[in-house]
């Protein structure tokens, strides 16, 4: 199986915290633990529709309850916190 070399530069003084995580892997283990933190950020960022109607059925859950929201813009503006909670679910969905 072919492999294919990624490279990238790091800034000592910005990229200070990436340094000290890859100093804390020996430099054999450095790829395979690059690997599982990107594939983990992939994962946590990526919503299934499964993940969408969730959150969509608490949202309905809610607004049951009497909470109304009008617009995810104004989001903690003078919000109350349940209306609060629902404008930060619904731009949890990513919509």
């Amino acid at each position: 199986m072919a492999t294919e070399t990624v490279s990238f530069s790091l800034d000592p003084e910005r990229d200070a915290d990436l340094v000290t995580w890859l100093d804390k892997h020996d430099r054999r283990a450095r790829s395979a633990a690059i690997r599982e933190k990107l594939r983990a950020g992939i994962r946590q960022n990526s919503s299934s529709l499964a993940d969408v109607l969730a959150e969509l059925r608490e949202i309905k859950r809610m607004l049951r309850s009497g909470v109304v929201a009008v617009s995810t813009a104004d989001a903690g503006q003078d919000d109350d916190p349940a209306s609060a909670a629902v404008k930060g679910k619904l731009a949890n969905l990513g919509l």
